[in-house]
């Protein structure tokens, strides 16, 4: 009878492990996903803004202020500095947008 109880509580605690590390490892890779999605979306941000940048023709070392951040033109790269404190630089022209990503 004690032999049974052992086994028993020794099954439980195994299933609740193996349980945990799935979780975990889902937790770990929905995370993951998330982190993707939110950088695709600051650079597609950020790629919005050295547009409209452009559009209006800045000049070197100019600044323009956006809700999101603000882009500075320095010698045919922009500088994009996003309201979370993180900083993209990009191409003048859009044209090498796709070719500066498939370089990283």
């Amino acid at each position: 009878m004690k032999k049974t109880k052992g086994h028993l509580l020794y099954s439980g605690i195994m299933g609740i492990f193996l349980m945990g590390i799935i979780f975990g490892a889902q937790t770990l890779y929905y995370h993951e996903q998330l982190l993707g999605y939110q950088n695709l979306k600051d650079y597609n941000i950020a790629r919005t803004m050295r547009n409209l940048a452009l559009a209006n023709r800045i000049s070197n070392n100019e600044v323009m202020w956006f809700n999101q951040g603000s882009v500075t033109k320095k010698a045919g790269r922009f500088i994009i500095k996003m309201n979370n404190r993180k900083a993209i630089e990009l191409k003048t022209l859009p044209k090498y947008d796709f070719e500066e990503g498939k370089h990283k």
